[in-house]
């Protein structure tokens, strides 16, 4: 059985497919100082992660 489509839910579906092109066709930016920050933490971690019981 179909149901026929609503006018809200026609609305809904151009509303969504416009969204999804707009998301998808970003184009990243590179922030230098937040990847740096980011990159360090995540040296940081591993070392933390294998510094041992002693260093705990």
């Amino acid at each position: 059985m179909l149901f026929p489509a609503s006018a809200t839910m026609i609305l809904i579906g151009i509303s969504l497919f416009i969204i999804l092109v707009v998301e998808t066709g970003r184009i990243p930016v590179d922030n230098p100082p937040e990847t740096h920050l980011e990159l360090t933490m995540v040296h940081e971690g591993m070392v933390l992660e294998q510094s041992g019981r002693n260093l705990a």
